[in-house]
């Protein structure tokens, strides 16, 4: 159950450091940072480093691994409540649980699975490592 969680911290770090980056970027390309006119440079060469075509499925990893995690707490209980029930709390779906955990499943597998592929049709080798 460790390494589950371990896992679970690690991929949500990608999303968060993503998330960073652009912060800092936006505020160094408004001014709002010491040194804005050098951050702003190397941020932005730091966020599109390569094609856009090598960046995206970059960025389209956060996204996926943050949907990781949030899958990963879904099944679990959804493993659990299939062993033994699980008492409610204050809050309760009551019988739409299971289709809502369902619907949960279905949409994070659909979507990781897409945003993995090119946004583009035809990628070459050109266009995915850049000039």
């Amino acid at each position: 159950m460790t390494a589950v969680i371990l896992v679970a911290v690690m991929m949500a770090n990608f999303g968060l450091q993503t998330g960073g980056l652009r912060t800092a970027w936006a505020f160094a390309r408004d001014k709002g940072l010491p040194a804005s006119g050098f951050l702003e440079h190397s941020l932005l060469g730091l966020i599109n480093v390569g094609s856009t075509a090598a960046f995206n499925p970059f960025v389209n990893s956060a996204a996926v691994t943050l949907y990781i995690t949030y899958i990963t707490s879904v099944v679990l209980i959804v493993l659990k409540c299939l062993r033994e029930p699980i008492p409610y709390g204050p809050f309760s779906l009551g019988k739409l649980r299971n289709p809502i955990d369902a619907v949960a499943i279905l949409y994070i597998f659909f979507t990781s699975f897409y945003l993995i592929w090119p946004a583009l049709m035809g990628p070459t080798a050109t266009t995915m490592t850049g000039p």
